[in-house]
């Protein structure tokens, strides 16, 4: 081989790379320094990104070509953009995988076939340049390195998302200088590397040339501590010189004052008095500009501490919530080689939905990122470049799956630590990180032991956090060195388990939890009235912030094709589960986004003891609502507005509440209160007058409508075999005993429907159905039709009734349902449904076994009709929740109103498509067309959709972009759905939203209009 196989060797991560240190860019003046923003850089560097040239290869075992000698021939290779990686630039194959290794578990080795690729470019360096020092710096290279700088050898190094730095002034010169990079897709950190995220290679952050003086300040710790009871601050810092110890002056601004300075060598302390902390609600930066050796280091900071006592995490002394989110580095066009203007985006929009903190899952992201997070206001749980998820599917020697196989072997320990000392090292003068997480599904052992214990002494002025809150042998105690309790995806009942527990110490991290697959999150509202509960359970990180999907350019009426895993060809693959988002790929809100809004808003009302009478709470950790809360109120009967109106401001203190009475009047209908909460001021990201979230509050119970009589006309019914024709004046529908369906209905001359109606149990699977729907399927529920076995007519010429006896099966299976539908026609022509249902006594006996834990067989996915409507029935108004798609668990962001709507616009468009568009606790929907009709509710509210698709249609399409319309809209009108959940990856829907009646009555009655 022509390179040395440092690649495969544990013992050897890096070669020539200078130690790890604080990430700052020294700038040549004081006004340079103070001015540079995140992202850009100062005139010390000199910038290598843009086109490179660049040959792919297959095997780097196979690789010929010294690419790396000044005199190589290049006009055989191409160009390719740095950052980028190759994969989303036409070469290899694209590559998604959650849990498996795409390659042979056999550590150290990595597969014989290692694709590489070889980059090449000149920079020219001046006479005063080449003077000082220079340093070439990589911030994020995939999977590993082999640099040359005009034809010499300088080193390698490995850990994709961290910095590398070499130093090559020995080897520079005046004029033009060529340096080359050897990039291979595998090597033995790999095994260490296995987020679930798509496999990509090459170099995809920024590559830069730093000068220096011969000595200089190579290295800088900050620590900013708030003293004296908070109210004053202590700024520290402790230097390490590349040579002898130098002077260092220092100035420390607040805003464009400068407020202090003086001179230090070694280190420096200085206490402010009267400081302003920072925190995420009010992210006040501190700004220390050190001078040393002709250089200026910038260094914004803030004053903060986070501790934990009595089981409570505290920020600055005070309890307080983390509303965040997991966020990889993802774009459909490069990958993880994001811009900056990407990732202000991804943080603008968080900004607007309430989120407060963010997980770099699960490695570190580009350095700038976090110096954002410093200036925006963002609580950082900061990851290390550290994922060993595909060990849990291989066997150990004693034949047993083992999570923890690398966690446990001691040779990978020095790896880990090299992993978790760089993250330290790199983002350990950031103020917004407040955790250091070791990093994510790899298990414990001793690696992941000796990382917590090294960072929990590096740094105890910081929380450490390890995702593994468990151990192989069943054991759930406290891991040394760690503070707080971390369980991925957990049930109610384990987090209050853990949070009530007066002798487990540790606070309630979820670092994952309501997962963001498909139609998501169910569960979010138990979740947060359980976060504000208690003070032990600090909040918890959303599973993801944006889907993972490969932009593949448009279809031929400009909708965009998006791809997952598998549509490369790929193997293995985890399909669709890497489209998992709040935001869709291209950063377009998803409905689970504006759902977790509201489940994290600022603000919390609820009904008081009196009449009238409602409490609001403050959830804001550090503000005052006067200072940054408008509160609207609105009463509605029916869906009706009748009055409206603003609260009076007053002080209401973080976690605090305050009583507010409003006037209600005697209402009609179902009667609601809502409190309507906007931004009083500006923000950085949000204007005065930005919705923050809302709560409604049911103040009169709904009242049934009863229909009247008809005051005239007459209706007949006539056998025809196993159809009855029942006519009336205006209508003539027909009636199926054995598929208990009208085949058709014609109303005015106009059809009604274009397909018989029927009865159904089945949902187009969510992507939180897929670990169930296996079950469901064994069960018959999607082949499941209704079979008739007798209907009988009574009545007279005003109104007759059909009462049909009928089961719902499958074949080869037991009917699912047994019951009756008593179909009742008035000569109106309105038709009343009204169903009395029973679950096969094998279902329920089934669901009641003690190993059926959570029990799914007896749930069904829905019960209700469908109705096959013209595609003139497109527009409806509809009183229920809205105005998004809502189901029995998924709530937060829809209200109880007066809506309207289409059946296009009622489309949600997933990537993978499925179930949606359903709205939950309907009273009455009215839809438009050549024979507009309503559908009322009886007893109780019903859910219903109107789609341009079929659930057929929506089962069997894999994207989007293939999805075609129905040649009809369908009316779907439901007793129920079983809930959202978050089943995808954590628990089924909760107990309340299951749907496991084992009997059931749902009536509803359809009413064309001009019925009189």
């Amino acid at each position: 081989m022509i390179v040395k196989n440092f690649f495969e060797d544990l013992n050897v991560f890096r070669v020539n790379t200078c130690p790890d240190r604080a990430y700052y860019l020294p700038a040549a003046a004081k006004k340079e320094a103070l001015e540079r923003k995140p992202g850009s850089y100062t005139s010390r560097t000199v910038l290598l990104n843009g086109d490179w040239y660049f040959a792919y290869r297959k095997n780097v075992r196979e690789l010929e070509e010294k690419f790396w000698e000044e005199d190589f021939d290049l006009s055989g290779f191409s160009t390719i953009d740095v950052p980028s990686v190759w994969q989303m630039r036409g070469y290899d194959q694209n590559q998604y995988t959650n849990i498996h290794y795409p390659f042979v578990y056999d550590p150290p080795y990595v597969p014989a076939e290692d694709p590489c690729g070889m980059y090449v470019r000149e920079f020219s360096l001046d006479a005063k340049q080449i003077s000082q020092r220079v340093f070439i710096d990589f911030e994020g290279v995939d999977s590993c390195l082999y640099l040359w700088i005009n034809g010499q050898f300088v080193g390698y190094d490995q850990v994709s998302h961290s910095t590398s730095e070499f130093e090559i002034t020995s080897l520079v010169r005046e004029g033009t200088n060529r340096v080359a990079v050897l990039v291979l897709k595998w090597c033995d950190g790999s095994y260490m590397e296995d987020q679930d995220k798509f496999r990509s290679s090459g170099i995809f952050r920024d590559v830069f040339l730093l000068f220096r003086p011969k000595e200089h300040i190579r290295d800088f710790t900050l620590k900013a501590l708030p003293a004296d009871g908070y109210k004053n601050g202590v700024l520290s810092a402790d230097f390490v010189f590349d040579g002898k110890k130098l002077p260092v002056s220092w100035e420390l601004y607040d805003g464009d004052k400068r407020i202090a300075s003086g001179s230090a060598d070694g280190s420096l302390s200085y206490k402010v008095e009267n400081a302003r902390l920072w925190n995420a609600e009010d992210p006040y930066l501190y700004r220390l500009v050190l001078s040393c050796a002709g250089e200026y280091i910038c260094c914004p900071f803030g004053f903060r501490d986070v501790k934990v006592e009595n089981k409570v995490v505290l920020f600055n002394g005070r309890p307080f919530k983390i509303k965040g989110a997991n966020r990889h580095d993802s774009s459909p066009y490069d990958g993880p080689a994001v811009s900056l203007e990407h990732v202000t985006r991804d943080l603008e929009l968080m900004k607007q939905f309430n989120i407060n903190a963010i997980r770099t899952s699960h490695y570190p992201n580009a350095p700038f990122f976090t110096e954002l997070c410093d200036i925006y206001g963002f609580y950082v749980v900061d990851e290390g470049d550290l994922e060993c998820h595909g060990a849990a599917v291989t066997y150990d020697p004693d034949g047993h799956r083992d999570y923890a196989r690398i966690a446990r072997d001691p040779a990978f320990k020095e790896a880990w630590l090299d992993r978790d000392k760089r993250l330290f090292e790199r983002d350990k003068n950031r103020t917004s990180v407040f955790m250091w997480s070791l990093g994510n599904e790899m298990g414990y052992g001793v690696c992941a032991e000796a990382c917590a214990a090294w960072l929990k002494n590096a740094d105890p002025t910081r929380l450490v956090h390890t995702e593994s809150g468990w151990r192989k042998e069943g054991r759930v105690d406290p891991i040394p060195n760690t503070d707080v309790h971390s369980f991925m995806y957990p049930s109610l009942e384990r987090i209050k388990r853990f949070a009530d527990d007066p002798d487990f110490p540790q606070p309630y991290f979820m670092c994952e939890y309501i997962h963001g697959m498909g139609n998501a999150p169910g569960g979010a509202k138990e979740y947060w009235d359980l976060i504000y509960s208690r003070p032990t359970i600090v909040g918890g990180c959303v599973w993801e912030w944006c889907d993972h999907a490969v932009y593949a350019g448009t279809t031929s009426d400009g909708r965009k094709k998006f791809l997952y895993g598998g549509d490369s060809g790929e193997f293995p693959h985890d399909s669709n589960f890497c489209v998992d988002g709040f935001v869709t790929p291209d950063r377009i809100p998803s409905d689970s986004l504006w759902e977790y809004k509201n489940a994290i808003r600022p603000v919390r009302a609820a009904a008081g003891e009196k009449k009238g009478e409602f409490i609001i709470t403050n959830c804001l950790d550090f503000t005052d609502l006067k200072d940054f809360v408008d509160i609207f109120w609105e009463i509605t009967d029916a869906g009706n507005t009748v009055s409206s109106g603003k609260l009076r401001k007053a002080s209401v203190a973080p976690h605090e509440t305050r009583k507010v009475s409003l006037e209600l009047p005697e209402f009609s209908g179902h009667g609601f209160v809502r409190f309507i909460y906007k931004q009083s001021v500006d923000a950085t990201f949000t204007k005065a007058g930005h919705e923050l979230g809302f709560d409604q509050i049911e103040v009169s119970p709904r009242v049934p409508e009863k229909l009247p009589a008809p005051k005239s006309g007459k209706v007949e019914v006539i056998e025809d075999g196993v159809r009855l024709v029942v006519r009336g004046d205006k209508f003539k529908y027909v009636f199926n005993r054995l598929s208990v369906s009208f085949e058709s209905m014609v109303f005015d001359n106009e059809p009604l429907i274009c397909a018989p109606t029927d009865i159904d149990i089945w949902r187009a699977p969510t992507d939180n159905d897929r670990n169930v729907k296996a079950n469901w399927k064994k069960l018959g529920f999607e082949r499941c039709s209704p079979r008739g076995y007798s209907t009988v007519v009574s009545g007279n010429s005003r109104r007759v009734t059909l009462f049909s006896e009928f089961s719902v099966g499958a074949k080869s299976l037991d009917p699912v349902l047994r019951g009756t539908l008593k179909t009742e026609i008035d000569a109106a022509g309105r038709v009343r449904f009204a169903f009395r249902m029973k679950k096969h006594v094998g279902l329920v006996k089934n669901a009641l076994r003690p190993d059926k834990v959570p029990a799914i067989d007896g749930v069904l996915p829905r019960f209700g009709m469908r109705f096959y409507l013209p595609k003139s029935s497109e527009k409806f108004t509809y009183l229920g929740y809205g105005p998004l798609h809502s189901y029995s668990d998924k709530l937060c962001a829809a209200w109880f109103g007066l809506f309207g709507n289409s059946a296009k616009d009622s489309y949600v468009d997933y990537i993978r498509p499925q179930e949606h568009g359903s709205h939950f606790g309907t009273e009455f929907v009215s839809v438009d067309g050549k024979v507009p009709f309503d559908v009322i509710a009886g007893k109780t509210p019903f859910s219903f959709s109107l789609l341009t698709h079929t659930r057929e249609q929506l089962e069997e399409t894999p994207h989007n972009f293939e999805l075609e319309d129905a040649p009809f809209n369908v009316l779907s009108v439901d007793y129920r759905q079983n809930g959202i959940g978050n089943h995808s990856c954590g628990p089924l829907p909760f107990k309340p939203y299951l749907f496991d009646d084992n009997s059931f009555e749902f009536d509803f009655t359809l009413a064309p209009k001009c019925s009189e």
